[in-house]
């Protein structure tokens, strides 16, 4: 990938957070630089590394491709970031079983304890034992043997403070919703339990309550044939969740908060199902922005564990290559110098059979050695006549040099020509 597009990017699952709603809708380069410096926790490591000027064009550039309107327009500028091997793919849903499982039963073991009223404190210290110990099986990763050496970023959870604070939320706002339908069409079950107020009751309490095919047919927007208690009881996990502090995938989040947005509808609660909606959705691009990011840095990380393990391949195979060679050098150098010992060991075993036998012959590689050291030194031995010859030449030149007459130098003339013939 180019680094124009990895910036691209980048600064996409960055801004997909922020530029939602009607932020999507901005074109002005002043308004999204504003943006962006009012959310500077958000952006700041991003600028950091892009400079905030080219940081402000891109994300112009993806507004004005409508980029954050459309799931699908999304998937077409960042295919990748919707491409999952079958093997993450299969490890995600292991995952998320696997949570779902510890949650139901946590969710189970609480709802129980709850029916049969053993909720003093030493029972409510007990619960939250038990869902410090479901959060260690739900963070335990059951796909080990699937992909031993690679992590899952699966399941997506929130943090938990985040978690406590909205399930506490949405049950005070059905424990609001149902307190209000309920003086409604069910003002004697408040006046005969002394029910003031939402806070008074809990929310697992009021599908004991509702007479079961008593009411009329507008107090719920479900037809005659539909129970409004199971309605009811599907949001008790939320209430668990909540009072008992158990630790929660972000789908299973989703799921009571889906559960949640059925009984306000149910209820003809308007505004409260409204504000359930628009937790529900922003909930929900929470949850696709963290899989997005998930998805991106599992991909970043395969990739690099590929990377590694070509190069972890190269470094064996190198390391095997280096050892064959040290070892043929080794093996080399073993007999170069064992044959060179062998040469020295002949030569003294031959001197010792000299010394007791006597001369021994030659053998045919020293007469052929012999031959060519006499050959060379008859090559630049002087001979006689050319001996004779400079004697000769050096005695005319002294007579010469002498003064002698010229009948002697004559003679010598005659001699050295003679020599030279």
């Amino acid at each position: 990938m180019s680094k124009k597009a990895e910036r691209r990017r980048h600064v996409f699952l960055t801004a997909r957070t922020v530029f939602v709603g009607p932020n999507a809708q901005i074109r002005d380069r002043k308004a999204i630089a504003a943006i962006v410096a009012r959310h500077e926790s958000t952006f700041q490591p991003l600028c950091q590394k892009f400079k905030t000027s080219r940081v402000i064009d891109i994300t112009l550039s993806l507004l004005e491709n409508r980029i954050f309107e459309s799931e699908l327009n999304t998937k077409l500028a960042f295919p990748e970031l919707y491409q999952v091997s079958a093997a993450r793919n299969l490890q995600h849903d292991l995952s998320e079983q696997h949570a779902a499982r510890s949650e139901a039963e946590a969710l189970e073991a609480v709802s129980l304890a709850h029916d049969k009223g053993e909720r003093n404190d030493s029972d409510d210290q007990d619960d939250n034992s038990a869902g410090e110990q479901k959060v260690g099986q739900i963070i335990d990763d059951p796909t080990r043997k699937l992909l031993p050496d690679v992590p899952s970023l699966y399941p997506a959870y929130v943090l938990f403070e985040v978690q406590h604070k909205l399930l506490n939320t949405v049950q005070s706002l059905l424990e609001q919703c149902c307190y209000d339908w309920a003086k409604q069409w069910l003002p004697s079950v408040l006046n005969d339990r002394k029910w003031t107020c939402a806070e008074a009751v809990e929310l697992t309490k009021w599908v004991k309550v509702i007479p079961h095919g008593k009411l009329p047919a507008d107090a719920t927007a479900l037809d005659s044939k539909t129970d409004l208690r199971p309605i009811l009881n599907a949001t008790h996990e939320l209430r668990h969740a909540a009072v008992h502090r158990l630790p929660t995938s972000a789908k299973g989040i989703d799921k009571m908060l889906r559960n949640a947005l059925s009984l306000a509808t149910a209820l003809h609660d308007t505004s409260t199902g409204f504000k359930i909606e628009q937790l529900v959705l922003d909930f929900q691009g929470c949850l696709k922005d963290m899989q997005l990011h998930k998805n991106h840095l599992e991909n970043e990380l395969d990739e690099e564990l590929r990377d590694i393990h070509r190069q972890r391949a190269a470094l064996e195979q190198r390391e095997k290559d280096a050892k064959a060679t040290m070892v043929q050098q080794d093996h080399d150098n073993t007999t170069k110098l064992s044959r060179l010992f062998e040469e020295s060991l002949t030569k003294l075993t031959s001197a010792q059979r000299t010394n007791q036998e006597g001369e021994i012959p030659p053998t045919s590689a020293d007469k052929e050695v012999n031959s060519v050291v006499e050959d060379s030194a008859q090559d630049i031995r002087p001979s006689d006549d050319e001996n004779k010859l400079r004697k000769s030449i050096h005695d005319r030149d002294d007579l010469e040099v002498n003064g002698a007459n010229d009948e002697v130098i004559d003679l010598y003339d005659r001699s050295l020509t003679n020599i030279k013939l």
